[in-house]
């Protein structure tokens, strides 16, 4: 067994009750002093049983030390699991056809987009690409299947004088505020069900993101109608909860994914909004209209948490027709 390999087990074992950072801290200390050693494994006749159920652990536990999202590790997990299951072979036979004819079967059989089937391809070829980083492999056998072609992906966001309808159509006091933060920050659903009270500054209107994607840090910004509907429901409530949304019922507890998913849904209900308004929906409206308002795609990246600026370019600064027109009578005239 090479260092590598040993590594990742202790990494795997850790993570069970150790947070990521704990776990990194703690695998540098042994990188430190396993430095001046020669470790080899020990010969048994025992074998492991479940060996890629444990090689999935592994890996996913690598992800948890690279600072991965727990949402995004358990994403990844789930889908290996699936996969597994389905063609019943150690991770180290299986084959390119194996994978080829497991994605052709579940598009089939469930009717996903190609968009979804080419993120399980993307998810398998970064398992495989791994084990042979980490010489479990010698190679990958998602390699030579290439990426999945899709259509134009369709982003829901809505215009101006939607979000002023949905706005307007907001019966209680945590209702706008849900929607006011959620257009004013660009937050993702995940950072706003784990904003606490004591993350919002009303003096300088910041708010702190403190676990964003890949458990980064980052500050957002509350605009005029944002921080005057967030008082007015922070005075309405009279809980002890630190988050910033709660459940109407009692005792109060944070907002779940789903629950303001749901909340959303009533809103628009009440309109004749055609768009899907979801927390992702509204977040897409805050980059596009920033961007056509005049915001600098680089700020946008910084508002909206990209780690790479050719995500804000690729989903936020589509323009249509008729700002190509305006901008034509602008410069042109």
């Amino acid at each position: 067994m090479s260092y590598e390999k040993l590594r990742n087990e202790i990494a795997a074992t850790l993570l069970q009750s150790r947070s990521s950072g704990d776990v990194a801290a703690i695998l540098a200390v042994i990188d430190q002093i396993s430095s001046g050693y020669e470790i080899s494994k020990r010969s048994t006749d025992l074998i492991v049983a479940e060996e890629f159920p444990q090689i999935i652990k592994m890996y996913v536990a690598s992800l948890a030390v690279e600072n991965k999202s727990r949402c995004t590790t358990e994403g990844y997990l789930r889908t290996l699991r699936a996969f597994f299951d389905s063609v019943r072979k150690p991770f180290d036979a299986v084959t390119t056809n194996d994978i080829r004819a497991y994605l052709y079967t579940y598009q089939q059989q469930r009717g996903i987009k190609n968009s979804s089937l080419d993120h399980i391809r993307t998810v398998i070829n970064g398992f495989y690409a791994w084990c042979v980083r980490e010489e479990y492999l010698v190679r990958n056998p998602a390699a030579k299947i290439a990426k999945i072609k899709s259509g134009p992906v369709n982003r829901p966001r809505m215009t101006a004088l939607e979000l002023e309808t949905l706005r307007h159509a907001c019966s209680t006091p945590r209702e706008k505020a849900l929607v006011d933060v959620l257009y004013s920050t660009g937050i993702r659903v995940s950072e706003l069900t784990a904003l606490q009270k004591s993350d919002v500054n009303f003096d300088d209107l910041t708010v702190i993101i403190q676990h964003g994607k890949g458990d980064k840090r980052r500050v957002s910004y509350l605009n005029p109608e944002a921080v005057v509907s967030l008082k007015a429901y922070l005075a309405s409530r009279t809980d002890d909860c630190p988050h910033v949304f709660v459940s109407d019922r009692k005792p109060a507890h944070p907002l779940t994914k789903e629950a303001v998913e749901q909340a959303l849904d009533k809103i628009a209900a009440r309109t004749s909004i055609t768009a899907n308004v979801t927390p992702h929906a509204m977040r897409r409206t805050t980059g596009t209209l920033s961007l056509r308002r005049g915001m600098p795609v680089e700020q946008v990246q910084r508002l909206l948490g990209h780690a790479n600026i050719s995500t804000t370019l690729t989903c936020y600064a589509q323009v249509d027709d008729s700002a190509v027109q305006d901008a034509h009578t602008k410069f042109t005239a």
